[in-house]
């Protein structure tokens, strides 16, 4: 039998992880003497070595004890299984390096962004398919991909503008600016999307009382500024149809 020590040095695993595993029950040493002291036999290397294995493939050590203390397991179905959840991560991981590369993008031309507006941004970035998937409930599946065809480049520009103008729209709320500066900024803010697609959007709404889910789609402005831009946005009719706009200037 091997002495705890000597067992770490045949192995290479450390002594605390193997009385981590003791204690887990993951691998309960052969023998242990009066005083404490722990002893492996060459069949506890056979274990140790299925542990490390399916640690290896990605097995929680939950998911290990139930392994280890089965005679008979489902080895093809719980490695299908396994994979899919590695794929997953694979795509958790790489979707964090692209938003990651895109966070650098937006900080290159070295200006100072606010923290709550970058947040919301990279928020965005990282909801993106959960949001095209809430969006497909309410607007038709063209008008969804429209919204959200951009490459890598454009986008990047797009929201560099995007912290401009909101850090303006900030300032505006600040300062209690004229509705016809506002006016000016809102209307550059609509310019970033496709032309036509805010009337045909806002047509397909028309008379529908739906609000965006805020988990999905995070605002870079306070509550207290998001009632002032509602405010705005209603007040100034930027979001109203052309037949809208001609009828209201008719009345006029």
């Amino acid at each position: 039998m091997y002495a705890i020590g000597a067992f770490s040095k045949k192995t290479g695993v450390t002594i605390r992880t193997l009385r981590y595993y003791d204690e887990k029950n993951l691998l309960k040493p052969s023998y242990v003497s009066e005083s404490g002291r722990r002893y492996y036999k060459d069949e506890d290397i056979i274990t140790l070595q299925k542990i490390m294995t399916l640690k290896f493939l990605g097995y929680s050590l939950e998911e290990i004890e139930t392994f280890i203390n089965e005679n008979d397991w489902d080895l093809h179905d719980s490695l299908l299984y396994q994979k899919e959840q590695l794929e997953r991560k694979k795509e958790q991981i790489e979707q964090s390096i692209r938003t990651i590369d895109y966070a650098v993008k937006l900080s290159e031309d070295g200006e100072t962004v606010e923290s709550d507006v970058f947040i919301a941004l990279i928020q965005n970035l990282r909801l993106e398919n959960e949001q095209k998937s809430w969006l497909r409930d309410v607007l038709p599946e063209d008008v969804v991909e429209e919204l959200y065809d951009y490459s890598s480049k454009e986008i990047a520009e797009v929201n560099r503008t995007f912290i401009k103008l909101t850090r303006k729209l900030k300032k505006a709320y600040r300062d209690g600016a004229s509705e016809e500066e506002v006016m000016g900024i809102l209307s550059t803010f609509i310019d970033l999307v496709p032309s036509g697609l805010i009337t045909r959007i806002t047509e397909i709404m028309e008379g529908k009382d739906i609000k965006l889910d805020a988990t999905l789609f995070p605002s870079p402005f306070t509550p207290d500024e998001d009632a002032w831009l509602d405010g705005m946005i209603e007040r100034l009719n930027i979001l109203a149809t052309e037949e809208e706009r001609s009828k209201k200037d008719g009345e006029a």
